[in-house]
């Protein structure tokens, strides 16, 4: 898989643009297929860096599992509210945010843009996941508005949880020790800012406004000490 965003003037039409060629890649005399993503560490990375299969993926996902999870609330024998919304927050999340600081980019209204620029395709998806959980644990109507189904069930609101998810992960990674590997670079990314095709940390970096060195780093012990349970 070739990674690039880069693209070139088309030959043939002065007007349009067309991806950068792409080189062969050989071994022992057999050609290796070019594949479009490809899914590492339980993430699909595709062949622009931008994330949006991995978005669709996640949001895929998310959906059979929820469809799964509204059979259980039956009216007479169906599981409980709380117990669903418990469900829902322990299995669901977790499962359709994996990783969302690495691919996922809170929207945000840049100084001088009418847009907000970010995740705004894979938001839409994952909120419309949401509303059919917060459907299926309160029992209200379709037609009823998702402010007020998420404000019943106690859930946040999808752009404010995957907000609250990826400042999470960054702060985890402004605390690491210097022994890990990504002490050094985090630090580097808040000193040396990339201003083209800046990664996933110097997004969150920018959005939230943080200086990893005036975070306390947190070192995990090294001595465990096993008492027995029982004496």
């Amino acid at each position: 898989m070739h990674a690039t965003n880069k693209r070139m003037r088309d030959p043939a039409n002065a007007r349009k643009t067309i991806p950068l060629p792409r080189p062969e890649l050989k071994l022992r005399g057999t050609v290796i297929r070019e594949v479009e993503s490809y899914k590492y560490l339980g993430v699909m990375i595709d062949n622009k860096l931008r994330w949006g299969i991995q978005g669709k993926s996640a949001a895929a996902k998310a959906t059979k599992w929820i469809l799964l999870f509204r059979r259980l609330t039956r009216i007479s024998t169906g599981t409980s509210a709380n117990l669903m919304r418990r469900l829902y927050l322990g299995v669901a999340i977790p499962k359709m945010t994996y990783g969302a600081d690495v691919w996922y980019t809170p929207p945000r209204l840049n100084i001088g843009k009418k847009r907000r620029q970010g995740s705004m395709t894979t938001l839409h998806e994952l909120e419309k996941v949401q509303q059919i959980a917060s459907l299926a644990i309160n029992g209200a109507m379709r037609s009823t508005a998702s402010d007020t189904l998420n404000a019943h069930a106690n859930l946040l609101p999808m752009d404010l949880l995957l907000e609250k998810i990826c400042f999470r992960g960054l702060m985890r990674a402004c605390t690491l020790p210097d022994t890990h590997p990504l002490h050094d670079r985090i630090r580097d990314y808040s000193n040396n800012p990339a201003r083209a095709q800046p990664t996933p940390l110097q997004n969150l970096l920018k959005i939230f406004n943080i200086a990893p060195e005036f975070i306390e780093t947190i070192t995990p012990p090294s001595d465990y000490r096993h008492t027995a349970m029982f004496s």
